[in-house]
């Protein structure tokens, strides 16, 4: 692994754009492909699943009305907000990824709102979320590290009024899972480079990603006056849990 003395701050300016042209490719989908997953990577997924489902149910009962998930992708979590008795709604911004969600929607005969826009843009006007709704606010699958100005992200969670959960990868036991899972994706020369707010990894095909640090993401916390907890799982994964200071 590469060392860099600098933070995501210092990245140019094309580093922390949307990765729009990446998943809108042939590989933004090997990247979402199950057949690709190694055995870490599915024990992640599985453990996200049941360890946000454990904290919802047992720790806070009628709390949400809603969910709202990020990078929805097909809806893969709205069996999860379905389990939980919650509103599912999600965005993308992949339009191919909605038209799925949408056909899943229909197919199981569900009331559910997906919506194609960037998470960047999101604001009282144009979420999807009726505006009265307590909102839990889902960002799975380190979707977090494909996002390069967290702050401004937390900051549109917080004036939203809207709780979260982001699952990421855990930076203090990283396996090479997790580079064989890119490469396993088709991603070409991928390197790690860790930074001191966080590791990036980057490949020839134009794929950035972050595993944002647990001190960094706690710093984002207290600045912006969340609540924070965090929630190790499998091998690789931890759950933070962002909730608004009373």
């Amino acid at each position: 692994m590469k060392s860099a003395n600098f933070t995501i701050d210092d990245l140019e300016n094309h580093e922390k754009e949307d990765n729009y042209t990446f998943y809108a490719s042939h590989l933004g989908k090997e990247i979402l492909n199950h057949h690709n997953y190694p055995p870490d990577i599915r024990e992640y997924l599985k453990c996200e699943h049941q360890t946000i489902h454990k904290l919802l149910s047992q720790n806070n009962g009628e709390q949400y009305d809603a969910l709202l998930e990020i990078g929805c992708a097909n809806a893969r979590n709205l069996e999860l907000a379905s389990t939980l008795n919650l509103n599912y709604f999600g965005i993308d911004f992949i339009e191919k990824e909605i038209r799925l969600a949408e056909q899943k929607i229909k197919e199981q005969n569900v009331t559910a709102v997906v919506k194609c826009m960037s998470f960047m843009h999101l604001t009282q006007k144009n979420t999807p979320v009726p505006l009265h709704a307590r909102t839990i606010c889902l960002l799975p699958f380190n979707l977090l590290g494909n996002i390069f100005d967290p702050v401004k992200a937390f900051k549109i969670m917080r004036n939203l009024g809207y709780d979260m959960l982001v699952s990421t990868y855990r930076d203090d036991v990283l396996t090479d899972s997790i580079t064989q899972y890119y490469h396993t994706c088709g991603l070409l020369n991928v390197q790690r480079t860790e930074l001191r707010n966080g590791i990036l990894f980057t490949s020839l095909n134009g794929f950035h990603s972050i595993i944002y640090k647990s001190h960094y993401l706690k710093r984002i916390a207290a600045i912006l006056n969340f609540n924070l907890s965090i929630t190790d799982f499998s091998n690789i994964g931890k759950l933070y849990y962002f909730t608004k200071l009373q």
